[in-house]
């Protein structure tokens, strides 16, 4: 149908029947160059006003005629199309959004402190690698790679004295960095997100929680989401193969050694071992390492 037709069904947010033969007013000349039988243009109505048109038309003469109950019938399916389109519309809006306030997260990280914001994206790649392997819903899934994204925001709050220091942290020290876990939580706590994310700051602040209970919010056991004992599993195995500037790297033995030896007081048994399932996939993607961390019996057994 003609431009005028589409206009005037937007502008008026009414739907209009033609019939051939039957004089549709303005649009008569449109209908019979379209060589159209009978045609049903209904607006496609937004929560304030129409944004399109739904058209179903009969071409060929002998296959039927809309009549004014079609009409009816295609007005309220259409209403009920329109505001699911504008839904979806707003929900990818919203998305947009908040993976733009994620990137700007990232990038004030990444402007304070380099070297944390590339431990962080080794830390989401080496988490959901555990993830998959423990076999997360994508619900969880999701959750798991934006908190793990942004556990260590809260090193911004940490003053460059301590959080850049070449050596060893003094007890006064180590307490200031502890409190970065609280601080990335109340960073998060601030940000707006979709239900489904809604335990993204918690999960990210938990990420130095203990099994023993011993860790900066005193969470213990199951009572620490699982997805937070993933975070918590991946950031120590990522802090200690790459090196920092006040220590070497560690090998991957070493470290999946120690991560067996805690695990149960300091880490979850169940995590560790995912770890170690997935141990030179996560060697060979993350970290480019050529190496195999498995034996006979699987992933650390000889170097426990």
């Amino acid at each position: 149908l003609s431009r005028t037709i589409v206009d005037r069904v937007l502008r008026d947010g009414h739907a209009m029947l033609y019939v051939h033969g039957q004089d549709p007013g303005s649009a008569s000349e449109s209908i019979v160059l379209s060589r159209l039988e009978t045609a049903i243009v209904a607006p496609l109505m937004g929560s304030r006003k129409p944004f399109g048109v739904l058209q179903l038309d009969v071409r060929r003469p002998g296959r039927g005629r809309f009549t004014q109950d079609d009409m009816e019938m295609l007005t309220v399916f259409a209403s009920q199309v329109g505001l699911a389109i504008e839904h979806l519309w707003l929900n990818q809006q919203q998305q947009r959004a908040f993976q733009s306030t994620i990137g700007a997260l990232v990038h004030s990280l990444l402007l304070k402190d380099p070297e944390s914001a590339k431990h962080s994206e080794r830390v989401q790649c080496v988490s959901l690698a555990i993830g998959r392997k423990l076999g997360l819903s994508p619900a969880d899934t999701e959750i798991l790679s934006v908190a793990s994204l942004l556990h260590d925001l809260g090193k911004q709050g940490i003053s460059d004295e301590v959080l850049f220091k070449p050596g060893k942290l003094t007890a006064q020290e180590k307490q200031e960095m502890d409190l970065h876990a609280a601080y990335t939580q109340g960073i998060l706590d601030r940000i707006e997100y979709p239900a489904h994310l809604w335990d993204v700051p918690r999960i990210a602040a938990y990420h130095h929680e203990k099994i023993d209970g011993s860790g900066p919010f005193g969470v213990a056991g199951d009572d620490i989401p699982r997805t937070a004992r993933i975070i918590s599993v991946a950031d120590v195995f990522d802090a200690l193969v790459s090196s920092r500037r006040y220590k070497s790297a560690m090998t991957p033995q070493e470290v999946l050694a120690l991560l067996k030896r805690g695990q149960g007081r300091d880490w979850d048994a169940v995590v560790v071992r995912a770890l170690r399932d997935v141990a030179d996939e996560v060697l060979r993607d993350v970290y480019g390492f050529e190496t195999d961390a498995r034996d006979d019996d699987g992933p650390l057994e000889q170097a426990a």
